[in-house]
């Protein structure tokens, strides 16, 4: 009789263990989807941003314990009233000032801006 019971109890364990095993299977494949597809969706979408020329509406320097050396941000809105911001080293963007126009990537509702040094050709 306890052989019968010790039986039962180690399949019940088994079961278990095995139940816990595909979860943690299901979870990660689950996992990986959304990753891949949210990858794809934001390559999509950076392929169809549209370029966009953006006015500097702020510019903020300071040090970062994340990243070593003098850094800045820039904070530009374009035409349609996006807003963007983009953390830069300083020579990135040599010369900007608020006012200044700054190159940018419209994609949705998200603005993108690209480091360039001011003033940039409107050509």
């Amino acid at each position: 009789m306890a052989d019968f019971l010790h039986s039962l109890r180690f399949k019940s364990n088994q079961a278990w263990g095995t139940g816990l095993l595909l979860l943690i299977l299901l979870f990660f494949v689950v996992s990986i989807g959304f990753g891949v597809f949210h990858y794809v969706g934001d390559v999509a979408e950076s392929r169809k941003a549209i370029p966009v020329i953006a006015t500097i509406t702020d510019l903020k320097v300071g040090g970062s314990k994340y990243r070593p050396g003098l850094i800045g941000v820039v904070y530009a809105q374009d035409a349609a009233g996006l807003i963007g911001f983009k953390s830069v080293y300083p020579h990135e963007i040599a010369g900007c000032e608020i006012g200044d126009k700054i190159r940018a990537k419209r994609s949705g509702i998200a603005l993108a801006l690209v480091s360039s040094p001011c003033p940039i050709n409107m050509n």
